[in-house]
């Protein structure tokens, strides 16, 4: 089988311009081309389609912006002509994509680009000067500080508490409420935890980030659990509060 970088210099741009005019339009059979183009006389119809040049579109890749090619197709194929190709087919020449890696790639951006738009905003500002340790809010949010915080404690990393405790978590939802949490779709490892749906966009609790505006924040010095009757307490503010509650083994 002849080398088709060598057919192609062999017969130069110009007679392959005029092979493929001639094979789209003028009604020759292969065996009758093969006898005017003596060099394509050992290749097959699919050979010789590839000799012709990439089909140049229209559209630019919603990627980056290079221009969009295919392949031609046979004319055996019912309708076609030195214009036609295969939508599959279709490939940037700048990023090298194809058309169905490219349409992924877009639509994901679009879904990331609504993410971002819907949770990309700070979360109010918590001045650590007022926290109150006989206030509720204040000692889960520095529960949630001390324990989830990254990045010097400007984001919460997702909230992965085992078992799940409904009660912390309504707790949680209230600082959503207040804003002192904030979902955050700034971290691309994270963005699975958050749903694009027709009206909007939701997120799962447990696997999101979330935002946090601390002023003058002050890690708090851990206190000591101690048992009594069987019970774990703790020292908070101004009394003992109860914790975790279980019989000891």
């Amino acid at each position: 089988m002849p080398n088709l970088e060598c057919v192609r210099t062999e017969l130069g741009s110009d007679a392959i311009d005029e092979l493929m005019d001639a094979y789209y339009t003028s009604g020759l059979s292969l065996k009758e081309l093969k006898t005017l183009y003596e060099p394509i006389k050992r290749l097959s119809d699919s050979d010789i389609i590839k000799l012709f040049p990439m089909l140049e579109l229209d559209d630019a890749c919603p990627l980056c912006g290079g221009a969009l090619s295919a392949p031609r197709i046979s004319r055996g194929v019912k309708g076609s002509t030195a214009n036609s190709y295969y939508d599959q087919q279709v490939i940037c020449t700048n990023c090298g994509k194809t058309k169905t890696e490219i349409e992924k790639e877009y639509q994901e951006s679009i879904r990331i680009t609504k993410i971002r738009a819907a949770y990309s905003g700070d979360a109010v500002e918590f001045v650590w000067g007022h926290y109150d340790a006989n206030r509720l809010d204040d000692v889960v949010f520095e529960t949630l500080v001390s324990s989830y915080g990254i990045l010097n404690n400007t984001y919460l990393k997702p909230l992965l508490v085992k078992p799940l405790m409904i009660d912390f978590f309504d707790e949680c939802k209230r600082l959503l409420r207040l804003g002192y949490i904030r979902p955050s779709a700034v971290f691309n490892n994270w963005l699975n935890g958050f749903e694009v749906e027709d009206d909007g966009v939701s997120f799962y609790w447990l696997d999101v980030p979330f935002s946090v505006n601390l002023v003058d924040y002050v890690p708090l010095k851990a206190n000591k659990v101690f048992v009594r009757d069987n019970t774990e307490f703790i020292n908070i503010g101004e009394g003992e509060y109860e914790v975790v509650c279980r019989t000891l083994v």
